[in-house]
């Protein structure tokens, strides 16, 4: 027993020495954290005296965000009359945050998914399994845009689903959640097909696409607004925000009523007889500015894709991927500013102006027309060539009756070189500067490489190239004394608050002949029209003026046509100058035809739009009897190509 005890006392002894070395240890353990914690605290109060600034600085920086961006409104586009051609409304899309949902849901007593879904699909007509999958399969995402571009009306409408009011009048959330509303513009036409060609079309990926939207896209198109942060000298976070500046609208020298009037009668033209192409542009004569810009097919500028207009079901089923493409781009063309085309007669002012200004023929000359000319072994006919010919008339009769004849023997007196000079004073073979996009130049023969037969056959509108915009700015200028202005469609840029930004003034170019021969060329063009092949294009009480044109197109063999009227009203004090064609008019391809189907639609529009003018009747006009008035018909051309 005694021995158990010292054993067990020599055990508590060596317990207690263990212990006293522990001890030692630790405390010795605990000396040298002290010490550790001691120059940590140290260096950090170091580190803040001498450098807290720099860090703070830094740690704030880190917090600050610049993602709030302002969207810039687009820039309207108007008509001369304040008519709003396009214009941009605000729409919002639908965001869901994924992510934040399912989160909250999990903290949550209440199904938040299911119930938000639930609102999603009953509010926007979504499909439920196929959200219930694209949350799925965007379980992280914190941006998943669901439903685009809704009406303000519609986004307050799903807002008040997400809050409620309780007994005391406070806003409560409810059991839908994390959706947002992502502010977006949308560019909308509300006259739809209404100057499809000028206006043009404007899409978020590549901004204005045709015509004026994408001529005048930088005016049009503002500078976005931001919201961001930023730390100060004195470390204070600042917000601040850069105004957003919307885009300018761009005010058209386009009359609402002249484009209307106009396409109202393009289109119940085409109903009954279809063309290729039916085009009209209508000018002051005084300001070059352009009235009204129409061609037939267009297209709707708020589904400017949409080919079915155009084309049945059975064509669009039958085409390519190439092939739709290809048509949209034709449909897109506007025939006024960038196809080129033979005008045929409507080209012999030009001809006459410059032959009596350079002298070679004077008012009252005399030709005799046998029906047909023979030049460089080449037999050009006269529309007159069936009943043999005009005889002998004056200069003004082969305005009126359209001779060919004439005016190739007029050609060649100016000679191939001062002819060539001429045309090309006069705009043609150059672009007119037009502030649309894609115009084309045409073709025409330069001084050194026309030829005798290519004189002959320019001199009443073949085997030259134009577009309308030169052909009727040429003929403004011959019956305006010869002033030339540059051709322009836009009036003036506002600001978002109407203001002029900017003026589009007239510019007088050049002048492409005398007050003579503009007096001369008036006189006779109104003859054409009340004596001549234009006669049914005369409405009673008002002195019209103008010239017919029948062209073949290319290839001759063919026997393609292109019909035409450019006239002015008054016919001595011109306030407006119209020019209309009918590309391959229907039924003439492979056979003949006349004037007559151009001559009535421009009877037609003219006789709507002179009253709407407040055009004053002429009391010395003649009453129009268009019963034995006759047509200028189509003429085959020889193909003087390999000449």
């Amino acid at each position: 027993m005694a021995d158990y005890e010292k054993i067990k006392e020599r055990k508590l002894k060596k317990k207690r020495m263990l212990l006293k070395k522990t001890g030692k240890k630790i405390q010795v353990m605990l000396v040298i954290v002290a010490l550790l914690l001691a120059g940590l605290g140290g260096r950090i109060f170091y580190i803040i005296y001498n450098r807290g600034d720099e860090y703070t600085q830094s740690v704030l920086n880190e917090q600050t965000q610049t993602n709030d961006t302002v969207l810039a409104k687009r820039g309207q586009i108007k008509t001369s009359d304040g008519t709003i051609l396009a214009y941009s409304e605000k729409m919002y899309n639908v965001i869901l945050d994924v992510a934040q949902l399912l989160s909250d849901d999990e903290e949550s007593e209440d199904n938040l998914t299911d119930d938000t879904i639930t609102a999603l699909c009953n509010s926007f007509g979504l499909d439920r399994a196929e959200l219930v999958a694209k949350i799925y399969d965007n379980q992280t995402s914190r941006y998943l845009k669901l439903v685009k571009e809704i009406s303000e009306e519609d986004m307050e409408s799903f807002k008040a689903l997400m809050s409620t009011t309780d007994s005391k009048g406070n806003k409560v959330d409810t059991t839908v959640v994390d959706v947002w509303f992502e502010e977006t513009y949308v560019r909308k036409y509300p006259n739809n097909n209404l100057a499809a060609d000028v206006v043009g079309f404007y899409s978020q990926n590549n901004g204005g696409e045709l015509g004026l939207e994408l001529q005048y896209n930088d005016y049009l198109t503002g500078v976005n607004g931001l919201s961001y942060s930023y730390v100060n000298d004195g470390l204070e976070i600042t917000n601040t925000t850069k105004e957003v500046t919307d885009g300018y609208n761009v005010v058209t020298t386009i009359d609402y009523n002249i484009q209307k009037i106009i396409e109202d009668h393009i289109i119940a033209y085409n109903q009954e007889s279809p063309s290729k192409n039916t085009a009209v542009v209508a000018m002051d004569p005084d300001t070059g500015e352009i009235l009204a810009m129409a061609s037939y097919p267009t297209f709707d500028l708020n589904n400017p894709r949409d080919l079915s207009g155009v084309y049945t079901e059975e064509e669009l089923a039958a085409m390519s991927d190439e092939d739709k493409t290809n048509a949209l781009y034709e449909l897109w063309t506007n025939f006024c500013v960038s196809e080129s085309y033979e005008p045929g007669s409507v080209f012999k002012p030009v001809t006459v102006a410059s032959a009596l200004d350079e002298g070679v023929v004077k008012d009252g000359d005399t030709y005799n027309c046998t029906g047909a000319e023979v030049v460089s072994n080449w037999t050009i006919k006269c529309h007159s060539y069936s009943s043999g010919g005009h005889g002998v008339i004056t200069l003004e009769q082969a305005i009126m009756e359209s001779c060919n004849p004439y005016m190739i023997n007029l050609a060649i007196k100016l000679g191939t070189t001062k002819f060539a000079q001429y045309v090309t004073m006069f705009g043609f073979g150059s672009l007119t500067g037009i502030d649309l996009p894609g115009e084309t130049s045409g073709i025409t023969y330069s001084a050194d490489s026309m030829t005798v037969i290519d004189a002959a056959t320019n001199s009443f509108g073949q085997n030259i190239n134009v577009n309308m915009i030169q052909m009727i700015s040429a003929y403004c200028s011959i019956i305006n004394d010869g002033n030339y202005y540059q051709p322009h469609i836009v009036k003036q840029i506002e600001d978002s608050s109407g203001n002029i930004v900017k003026s589009f003034d007239p510019v007088l170019v050049k002048q492409t002949c005398t007050v003579d021969t503009s007096k001369l060329l008036r006189q006779y063009l109104l003859a054409t029209v009340e004596e001549g092949t234009a006669q049914k294009v005369g409405v009673t009480g008002y002195s019209v003026a103008g010239k017919t044109g029948t062209a073949q197109k290319v290839n001759r063999d063919e026997k393609k046509w292109l019909i035409s009227f450019i006239g002015h009203v008054p016919a001595d004090d011109p306030e407006i100058a119209i020019y209309v064609i009918i590309d391959e008019p229907d039924g003439t391809t492979g056979s003949s035809g006349s004037s007559a189907d151009v001559l009535q639609l421009s009877h037609d529009i003219l006789e709507d739009l002179l009253p709407y003018l407040g055009i004053y009747e002429d009391l010395t006009a003649t009453d129009v009897d268009t019963s034995n008035s006759e047509d200028e018909l189509t003429v085959d051309v020889p193909d003087t190509s390999q000449n």
